[in-house]
């Protein structure tokens, strides 16, 4: 569309200097007599006739190029085009004699479609049953037909990345899932968004991070439903296997970096800004914990009674609070606060240290300062 209408306005830029063209020829035609035979001309094709038929072009053209942009070149028309195109050459055939139901409603919905190729809800009852019957590239096309008429909706782009993963074996990685992150910023509770995020993360055995997002799609369901439980089966199992992987690097002999696993800590040092020690007691308490990337709440923590500054603590497996290791983890985020109330979750008037990134396994002691009041 960009380059039909750059085409556009260089006609229009061509008619408006045939006017100009048309104007002095007029001009000149009225105010002298011009020697045809000398300028070698048809004397049916007179000067002034020329100036007229340039008039008349410089007002066809850009009336031909908006009839055809209307045509062919709008948004609108460009999208009816490829619909009518998935439409007439659809990528699955079917046999005439020996239709199944799902067939006959598809060939409906598509003969339908060709002149209501606007019909979103027909579209999507058109995708459904093309994913039903395991035609998913046809329905990963019916799905791109959708995202144009209604946009990039997160339950729209969720079947979009589950007929385009389909399409491909099943497998979600690289644009698919790419897809589904795009939707849960969108909506971070979408069941189906959840459950296919969680589909991903599992293919690349990512169990922590399948966990958290069926954990947060188990939040959606009825505890008595027949979901639920199907659901909390396959968590347990990917527990299971996420206890295993950290297992198998635990009972390695040395990792990469020639560290013990059962050596593997984290060693901090805290100091606090001088400007906020006057608003301690010495009988407040200090969180210390650590989050890695995907999970709500973090993996390991410490608790202690504010004391002298600096305070120097140490992270290890005594810390961890959820199924993992530090050894199967590439990058954590190191965080503190002071509470005034001894709650571990921050409020308004506790004092926070800024979170620090690290790359694991940690070699060098992470250094934080409590800097702010929370507001």
């Amino acid at each position: 569309m960009t380059i039909f209408l750059v085409i556009c306005v260089i006609m229009i830029l061509v008619a408006i200097s045939l006017i100009f063209s048309a104007v002095n020829i007029i001009f000149v035609t009225n105010k002298r007599k011009i020697n045809y035979t000398t300028q070698k001309l048809s004397k049916k094709f007179r000067p002034s006739y020329l100036g007229y038929t340039a008039l008349i072009l410089a007002f066809l053209i850009p009336t031909i190029s908006f009839i055809i942009y209307s045509q062919v070149g709008t948004p609108t028309a460009i999208h009816s085009l490829q619909q009518k195109k998935m439409l007439v050459e659809p990528s699955e055939k079917y046999d005439a004699n020996n239709l199944s139901s799902s067939e006959k409603e598809i060939i409906r919905l598509q003969e339908h479609l060709i002149s209501n190729p606007n019909d979103l809800a027909s579209w999507n009852s058109l995708a459904d049953i093309l994913m039903l019957d395991g035609k998913y590239t046809a329905a990963k096309k019916a799905y791109e037909v959708m995202l144009v008429l209604e946009g990039r909706k997160p339950h729209i782009l969720i079947a979009y990345a589950d007929a385009m993963a389909m399409s491909m074996g099943g497998a979600f990685q690289g644009e698919p899932n790419d897809i589904l992150l795009e939707a849960l910023s969108l909506d971070s509770m979408q069941p189906q968004g959840l459950w296919l995020a969680g589909v991903a993360a599992h293919q690349t055995e990512n169990y922590q991070k399948a966990l958290f997002y069926w954990n947060q799609l188990k939040l959606l369901f009825d505890e008595t439903a027949d979901p639920f439980n199907d659901l909390q089966r396959i968590i347990e199992d990917t527990r299971q296997l996420s206890l295993k992987e950290s297992s198998k690097l635990e009972n390695a002999q040395l990792d990469s970096n020639g560290i013990k696993p059962n050596d593997m800590s984290i060693q901090i040092k805290i100091n606090i800004d001088p400007k906020l020690v006057v608003y301690l007691s010495g009988s407040e308490i200090l969180f210390v914990y650590a989050y890695t990337d995907g999970l709500s709440r973090p993996i390991a923590a410490k608790r202690l009674t504010v004391g002298q500054w600096p305070i120097e603590l140490t992270l290890d497996k005594q810390s961890m609070l959820a199924d993992t290791s530090f050894l199967s983890l590439e990058f954590l985020e190191i965080g503190a606060h002071i509470s005034f109330s001894g709650n571990a979750i921050s409020q308004s008037g506790d004092l926070k240290a800024k979170t620090v990134r690290i790359i694991m396994p940690a070699t060098e002691v992470i250094d934080l300062t409590i800097l702010e009041i929370l507001r």
